[in-house]
C-alpha cells in the first residue's frame, strides 16, 4: 500500500511540475502558446486538405480538388501567420458581444416607451457589452494574450494545490502508526 501511495505522489508530483511549467509559460509568454496552438491547429486543417486534395486528384472530383486545395492554403497561412489567425478569435467574439449591446440597448428603449421602470440599468448593460464587444475588436490580440495568461495562471494554482495536497498525503502517511486498527472486542478487557 505504501509502495502504491509512493508510486502515485510521485505521478501528481510529476504532472503538477510540468503544469506549473505550462502555467508559467502561459504567463510569461501567451504569445508562443498562442502560436503554439494555432500552428498544431493549422497542421491538421493542412493535413486534411492535402488527403482531400488527394483523393479528389486521384478520384477526378473537381469539388474535392478544389476543397482540399483550399483547406490546405488555409492550412498553410495559419501556419505561416499564427498571430494574425489568433487574433480573429476575440474580434469574433467582439463582434457577437456589440451586436448584443446595441439590441440590449434597442430593447432598453423599448421599455423606457412601456414606461417600465428598470430600462436605464437595461441601457448601461447594453453599453457595457458594447464597450467590451469593442475592446474585444480593436484589442483583440491583447484580449487573447491576457485569457492565456488567466489560464496560465489557474494552470499554476492547480500544480501548487496538487503539490500541497501530496505533500500533506506523505506527512500523513508518515504520521500512521504501522499496525492493525482493532476493534474494541480485541482490546483485553
Amino acid at each position: 500500500m505504501i509502495d502504491t501511495l509512493k508510486k502515485l505522489h510521485f505521478h501528481v508530483t510529476a504532472q503538477a511540475l510540468l503544469f506549473l511549467i505550462l502555467g508559467l509559460v502561459m504567463v510569461f509568454s501567451p504569445d508562443s502558446v498562442t502560436a503554439f496552438l494555432v500552428r498544431l491547429v493549422a497542421v491538421v486543417i493542412l493535413l486534411m486538405g492535402a488527403f482531400v486534395l488527394l483523393g479528389g486528384l486521384t478520384t477526378g472530383s473537381a469539388f474535392s480538388s478544389l476543397s482540399g486545395g483550399i483547406l490546405t492554403m488555409i492550412g498553410l497561412w495559419a501556419f505561416s501567420r499564427p498571430n494574425t489567425v489568433a487574433a480573429f478569435l476575440p474580434a469574433i467574439f467582439g463582434v457577437v458581444m456589440l451586436y448584443h449591446g446595441v439590441q440590449d440597448i434597442g430593447l432598453a428603449l423599448e421599455s423606457k416607451g412601456y414606461r417600465a421602470s428598470s430600462w436605464g440599468g437595461m441601457i448601461v448593460i447594453g453599453i457595457i457589452s458594447v464597450i467590451l464587444g469593442l475592446v474585444c475588436i480593436f484589442g483583440a490580440f491583447g484580449v487573447l494574450k491576457l485569457v492565456t495568461r488567466v489560464i496560465g495562471i489557474m494552470i499554476i494554482a492547480d500544480a501548487i494545490g496538487d503539490m500541497i495536497l501530496v505533500r500533506r498525503t506523505n506527512q500523513a502517511s508518515r504520521d500512521i502508526v504501522d499496525g492493525e486498527v482493532v476493534s474494541e472486542e480485541d482490546i483485553g478487557e
